[in-house]
């Protein structure tokens, strides 16, 4: 038994842990049931992003302050892939704007990121077209959307719905 207070060390070495907070018991268990989102805001009021590293295999957690959202743009859909957007999502997502992403393939950079800080994406295939129903999603999503964020990647026969559905959406603000 140990005591620790460094969260990610707890994780990576020890296979249950007892989260407190003000001599109060807060979770109880594994790691990756005990080290949630969820927890850590309980006991320290932290907004966090508790993902599997996945270079590492380990738990892994990132904290930061949590900021009001500012600006007249609440909601964000972003249309990236080839890690193309995983830094504008995480900044974004640092300063609690709603995030929502176009497709991203499975295994792609951008897809991990998304995973990692609960971005709700719409799931591609990987090396396939996107289809009627992954289209139809994403087209939800950029309604719902303040800002639509096109990142800097090559579109092709495999990803191309994803830059139609912007440009569907400028038809329909134009009108």
């Amino acid at each position: 038994m140990i005591i620790a207070h460094d969260i990610k060390l707890a994780a990576k070495f020890c296979s249950r842990l007892i989260l407190m907070a003000e001599g109060q018991i807060v979770a109880d268990g594994i790691p990756s049931d005990v080290i949630t989102v969820d927890n850590l805001d309980k006991a320290y009021g932290l907004h966090s992003a508790v993902f599997m590293n996945k270079v590492t295999g380990n738990l892994d957690i990132h904290t930061y302050e949590a900021c009001a959202t500012a600006g007249r743009w609440k909601n964000i859909h972003i249309i990236g892939g080839g890690g193309s957007t995983g830094a504008i999502m995480r900044s974004l997502h640092e300063r609690s704007y709603r995030l929502t992403a176009g497709v991203l393939q499975v295994g792609d950079t951008d897809a991990d990121v998304a995973t990692a800080f609960g971005i709700d994406f719409v799931t591609g295939q990987a090396f396939s077209d996107i289809t009627d129903r992954q289209a139809h999603e994403n087209r939800k999503k950029i309604a719902c959307a303040d800002l639509v964020i096109l990142g800097n990647l090559c579109y092709g026969k495999q990803n191309l719905d994803n830059l139609k559905a912007v440009f569907f959406r400028c038809q329909i603000n134009r009108n």
